[in-house]
């Protein structure tokens, strides 16, 4: 097969990236019938260009914005809704609970509001309502900055609250998931954070829906071995379900079913 001239790998690829799309250095290697040196290459010349921002595994878009939390909660609503009813298997009456922000997380939030009377911490407000709506749960929100576009709490203060306590679960969303070294980010808060919960916490469910698999990030948070547990609405490609079962990452998807019910987690504690 021939190469793609370069010229035109440039211009495919700013489109591309420009455009939304979440496209690693190994898929566009595959698509140009290139290798994964060429791609980087491309894309050093395209952020010299200011075309795009490189991020680890890939590239964003400059200025890249997160759209609001009303149209993430939209797009694969059913999807969020199927992972956050599989998150409910690892949930037991008394447990100490961290919840993390997201859409896919707040999916998780309206499922645990009917569920268990469990005690919840969260940097996120909206999921703090949803918990504290039918009056059951104990849930308190980590104080901090508030950002509004975001709707999230963030700064030391939240790593602090976070610092102090001792988790039997924490449920947090995926920002991305590459094969080649596990979770991704796109703040250095983030980062932080997610280090800092799964140090903090006897178990971690990681959430993580389609796309989020191979979405290039700029900080490579906690590698495969670290996860523990993904819970995504589709099953994942041979590739990860292979680098899954290498790094022992139990992972679930709503097709799956993999036997018997669970011991709740609560009386099945792993030792730190």
């Amino acid at each position: 097969m021939a190469t793609t001239p370069a010229a035109t790998r440039h211009r495919q690829i700013s489109s591309w990236i420009n455009a939304g799309r979440d496209l690693s250095v190994a898929e566009l290697a595959e698509r140009f019938g290139v290798t994964t040196e060429t791609v980087r290459r491309d894309l050093k010349v395209l952020e010299k260009d200011g075309s795009v921002k490189r991020v680890f595994g890939g590239a964003i878009p400059v200025g890249q914005d997160i759209p609001p939390l009303e149209e993430r909660e939209a797009q694969g609503a059913a999807g969020k809704r199927a992972i956050a009813r599989l998150v409910t298997r690892f949930v037991s009456k008394d447990q100490c609970i961290y919840l993390s922000s997201g859409s896919t997380c707040l999916a998780v939030a309206r499922e645990l509001a009917v569920g268990p009377c469990v005690s919840v911490m969260t940097h996120m407000p909206k999921i703090a309502e949803v918990l504290g709506a039918p009056g059951r749960h104990d849930v308190t929100v980590a104080g901090g900055r508030y950002s509004y576009d975001d709707g999230i709490i963030t700064g030391p203060s939240v790593l602090a609250a976070i610092d102090c306590r001792d988790f039997d679960l924490s449920i947090i969303g995926a920002f991305g998931l590459t094969d080649d070294f596990g979770t991704v980010d796109s703040t250095e808060h983030n980062f932080h954070l997610k280090r800092k919960l799964r140090e903090r916490s006897r178990r971690c469910i990681f959430l993580a829906t389609a796309e989020k698999f191979g979405r290039p990030a700029t900080f490579r948070t906690l590698p495969l071995s670290d996860l523990g547990t993904v819970i995504t609405d589709q099953a994942p490609d041979t590739h990860y379900l292979r680098r899954f079962q290498e790094e022992q990452v139990e992972t679930l998807w709503p097709e799956k079913h993999p036997g018997r019910k669970r011991t709740p987690f609560a009386q099945d504690r792993q030792a730190r």
